[in-house]
């Protein structure tokens, strides 16, 4: 891992970080923070950040913000099947850069490296919540309640960049983390009072949600101390994120 402070380009100027093919995303997360920069990394800390992650796409926690970790891609330094070695970026082999942004990991070639923007480090909020169908009382109200709380996050989603990491089963819904970059938890907590007015009128109130909220100093430390031991233990929870 290599830290660009000043790196430059014609479509870019600004901190980046040089990472090789084999390192993970909890490993490029610690490795930025420690510099004072965040990057673009999904939930969970074993997945290889340079392969399928990136060249997937790449959803994260910071999606709703910084948009996917293929938004962020400078260059990719890559093998092709002939044997050349080169690098693409926006302006040179710029349709292998786009193709190798999003188009899967592995199908264009091998690539040895890729160089990503970073961002800023700093105070974040997380939340957490839960309700199921014994809270609310019946299979209709639960549903209802559901439904209530999709409408809001939308508005969260849409309008505020937050990311939510949740699950949901045909008699529980379980939010692992709802996380809102540069927020404390005063902030995310009044963001989220509609949402909780709204669980309430339908039959869920803010104590039945076991709502907790919580700050940190920086997104790495936050991140890494409650949502990421959760997704290690999880079996794939779906993410809805934000809009750039």
């Amino acid at each position: 891992m290599q830290m660009i402070r000043a790196y430059q380009s014609p479509h870019y100027n600004g901190p980046a970080v040089k990472l090789g093919a084999g390192v993970t995303g909890g490993d490029a997360s610690l490795f930025a923070s420690q510099q004072g920069y965040r990057i673009v990394a999904g939930s969970c800390p074993t997945v290889g950040l340079v392969g399928g992650y990136t060249q997937g796409g790449g959803h994260s926690f910071l999606s709703g913000v910084y948009g996917f970790g293929a938004d962020n891609v400078l260059e990719w330094e890559v093998v092709l099947a002939s044997g050349e070695h080169l690098v693409a970026t926006p302006t040179q082999h710029e349709e292998l850069y786009w193709a190798l942004s999003g188009g899967g990991g592995g199908t264009f070639g091998v690539v040895v490296s890729m160089t990503v923007r970073v961002f800023p480090e700093g105070q974040s909020a997380v939340a957490s919540l839960s309700f199921g169908v014994s809270t609310a009382g019946s299979e209709d109200n639960f549903w209802n309640a559901v439904e209530g709380f999709f409408l809001e996050a939308q508005t969260l989603v849409d309008r505020h960049g937050v990311v939510f990491d949740f699950g949901i089963s045909k008699d529980t819904l379980a939010v692992l983390g709802m996380i809102a970059p540069g927020l404390d938890d005063k902030a995310l907590a009044s963001l989220m009072q509609p949402m909780m007015n709204t669980l309430t009128r339908r039959g869920i109130s803010r104590q039945a949600t076991n709502l907790a909220v919580k700050a940190g100093s920086s997104y790495y430390d936050l991140w890494a101390t409650t949502t990421a031991p959760l997704r290690l233990r999880s079996n794939g929870i779906p993410i809805e994120h934000g809009q750039q």
